[in-house]
């Protein structure tokens, strides 16, 4: 969250800023779990000191932001081995081009195609595959092993062979079950009276739909309430 990198020692715990410090201090933050070794770091603003009152994102904190940069450039290398494997390469691509992730590596770089060209990579194709695969991530069509960028874009046209899937929210007496599925008609012929059905659709970003229960990007679940 700012802290100083010398500073950044298993002795000394979490580095904070003497500002945080005192506000952790003061109750304004809660650091809610520190687990260096494969743990996460998990913060409150409680007051919204640092913004808005909520929990902090993870790519606001400075430990976190220094793991990745980390894992950025290590991956560099491998964007240029992995050329016949487009949905790998979107992917690391798409690491660098989400929230700007490629000033972590270049501060310079006042751009994501800035960033490609300085590396003589294919800027054009680069900036297409991140945004190829932010799509894949959040529209409920899977881009398959294997899958050409052509053949995958191809089928998003056409619609491909399942459609579109979307998150459904089938809401029985009390109770609430996810479905992930492109064939509504379907799911609805299996509602009994009293049911309610909620298409959630593109606006769960990065969610999953397991055992009946709907999950965000961070693991946590997301309930939904029954509205009068």
């Amino acid at each position: 969250m700012g802290g100083i990198p010398s500073r950044d020692t298993i002795e000394n715990g979490i580095t904070l800023t003497n500002e945080e410090h005192a506000w952790e201090h003061a109750g304004a933050i809660i650091i809610h779990e520190w687990d260096r070794e494969g743990g996460e770091l998990i913060v409150e603003d409680v007051q919204g000191v640092l913004g808005e009152p909520g929990f902090i994102p993870q790519e606001r904190l400075w430990f976190y932001a220094g793991r990745l940069k980390k894992e950025l450039e290590a991956e560099e290398g491998l964007i240029v081995e992995l050329n016949g494997s487009d949905r790998e390469v979107a992917r690391l691509y798409w690491r660098r081009w989400v929230h700007k992730n490629f000033k972590l590596v270049d501060s310079e770089a006042p751009s994501f195609r800035a960033y490609t060209e300085a590396r003589d990579w294919p800027t054009n194709r680069a900036e297409k595959l991140a945004k190829l695969y932010d799509f894949s991530r959040t529209s409920g069509v899977e881009w398959l092993p294997g899958e050409t960028s052509r053949a995958y874009a191809k089928r998003i046209k056409t619609g491909g062979e399942s459609g579109r899937a979307w998150f459904y929210a089938r809401i029985p007496a009390g109770a609430v079950t996810w479905y992930r599925t492109s064939n509504e008609g379907a799911l609805r012929d299996t509602m009994q009276p009293g049911d309610v059905l909620i298409k959630a659709g593109k606006v769960v970003y990065g969610a999953r739909a397991d055992d009946g229960k709907l999950f965000g990007p961070d693991g946590g679940e997301i309930a939904v309430e029954r509205s009068a």
